[in-house]
């Protein structure tokens, strides 16, 4: 069971969306989940290096989400990165940075 995830996306409909989802799911009662609506913001939080799960939109203003995700990647080796996106042309970049899945917006239940 997965204690604290990560919620990042411009789109703050879609940040709720996935928040939404995660908690359908059969995680504990106990995860905790952050949000942020850019890398920026999401890498200012504290204790990033106990992360288990990012979700991240792959296209962002500043920091895009491969950026997002290495940097993640570096605080904890063995966090778990799941992409967002409608574009399906950065898949090769996801798994480049050891990515654990990359799913195609709109994101439901069943993916």
């Amino acid at each position: 069971m997965f204690d604290f995830i990560a919620v990042c996306d411009d789109d703050p409909v879609m940040v709720e969306t996935v928040v939404h989802l995660l908690r359908s799911t059969t995680l504990s009662d106990r995860a905790q989940i952050i949000t942020a609506n850019s890398g920026e913001e999401l890498l200012e939080k504290r204790n990033l290096e106990t992360l288990q799960v990012a979700v991240l939109d792959m296209e962002m203003k500043k920091l895009n989400g491969i950026e997002t995700g290495q940097a993640l990647k570096e605080l904890n080796p063995d966090i778990l990165l799941i992409f967002l996106t409608g574009h399906k042309q950065y898949a090769l970049e996801a798994f480049g940075v050891d990515s654990f899945q990359y799913l195609l917006k709109p994101v439901t239940e069943e993916k």
